[in-house]
């Protein structure tokens, strides 16, 4: 009896995950997919900008060490 139960459990996640899915993918519309473009490309800028600022300071460090190692 609760192996019938199990398996009869087990078909019906399956089911709902699979109709969860279908749902998800009827719901989606254009403008959710330029939102997710949006905040995808939104985050490279960050990412871009994160990585030039790390660049730039990394620079003027090895500028001031130079400089520190000229001066008398």
């Amino acid at each position: 009896m609760q192996e019938c139960n199990e398996v009869r459990m087990h078909s019906t996640r399956k089911g709902s995950f699979r109709n969860s899915l279908h749902r998800l993918g009827s719901s989606l519309t254009a403008e959710d997919a330029s939102t997710v473009i949006g905040i995808c490309v939104g985050l490279l800028i960050v990412l871009a900008g994160v990585l030039t600022c790390i660049t730039c300071f990394s620079l003027l460090i090895t500028l001031a060490h130079d400089l520190a190692k000229y001066t008398p």
